[in-house]
């Protein structure tokens, strides 16, 4: 699949895409689901996002509730959405959202058998030390099989 791009495979491109510089709100969520069922066919199931936009949805969901009794106020409630897992990772650049169908990507391990573990055997003695150096030898992809299922949004406010 090296050298396909969405300017000569239009199905190659992501179901969603957006690129403006707004606040992530339920909407935009409601849309990327919505594009993922469309044109990929799937559920999105997952989605990733960046510490920054969590805070910044958490404040706008903050802002809407009404608490009849500030003894039940709850300091650390976190943005849900039905059938979807979210959550937020340091690994994600800042201001991106990211959701896709999770049966839409597989992992391949690209040796004869997955390895378990390594064996003493397998292990490399240090000169002048009491420590052993083992490899680990892990060839592995991860493979979009429908890029339909996959969405994402960018320049989103953070805080």
């Amino acid at each position: 699949l090296m050298g396909i791009s969405s300017a000569t495979q239009s199905r190659w491109k992501p179901a969603y895409a957006n690129t403006t510089a707004t606040r992530f709100t339920p909407v935009q969520l409601r849309r990327m689901r919505q594009a993922v069922g469309n044109r990929g066919g799937g559920e999105m199931t997952d989605l990733r996002w960046s510490y920054g936009v969590e805070n910044d949805v958490f404040a706008q969901l903050s802002a809407g509730v009404q608490f009849p009794d500030m003894k039940n106020l709850e300091m650390d409630g976190d943005p849900q959405a039905k059938g979807l897992t979210i959550k937020a990772t340091r690994k994600m650049p800042p201001g991106y959202v990211f959701g896709w169908d999770r049966n839409s990507v597989r992992k391949m391990v690209l040796l004869p058998n997955d390895p378990k573990s390594p064996t003493w055997e397998d292990g490399e003695k240090i000169p002048d030390r009491s420590a052993y150096v083992f490899p680990i030898d892990y060839p592995v992809q991860i493979v979009w099989l429908n890029r339909g299922n996959l969405a994402y949004a960018s320049n989103k406010t953070e805080q």
